[in-house]
């Protein structure tokens, strides 16, 4: 095979393998993408699937912005997963798809849903209540 360097912005290379990692506790695939642009010969790499812990508001956060999760899954681990129509997936450790949004192409924007937030509402005090710190 016979490299050979194109103007900026004429060729790239893009390529993805599948790996088995350890992520916490718990043993995933994940697919890493590679784009090698032929002029400059950068490399970016992305993945389509992450693992991000969900806020206490119920937001898991992507590339800048963030997407609501179901109340239940607030302050829990969650996997994130592009889809190939532009969206994305917020899943359960177990697999299970929890929601579906489209990607948001503006940084920093925040994408709500109510209605995953109507179970806190009917939560008791208790659950709801802050802890206490106590000082030493």
């Amino acid at each position: 095979m016979e490299r050979f360097e194109t103007e900026p912005a004429r060729q790239g290379q893009h390529d993805w393998s599948e790996y088995t990692v350890l992520l916490g506790s718990a043993v995933a695939k994940v697919c890493i993408h590679s784009l090698i642009l032929g002029c400059s010969r950068y490399q970016h790499l992305s993945a389509q699937e992450c693992f991000r812990k969900a806020s206490m508001d119920c937001l898991a956060s992507y590339d800048g912005s963030r997407y609501a999760v179901p109340w239940q899954y607030a302050g829990k681990h969650v996997w994130l997963r592009l889809t190939r129509n532009l969206g994305l997936e917020t899943m359960a450790t177990t697999g299970e798809v929890l929601t579906r949004h489209r990607l948001n192409p503006k940084s920093g924007s925040t994408n709500n849903d109510p209605k995953h937030y109507q179970g806190l509402q009917e939560r008791p005090d208790e659950e709801r209540a802050l802890p206490v710190l106590e000082d030493d």
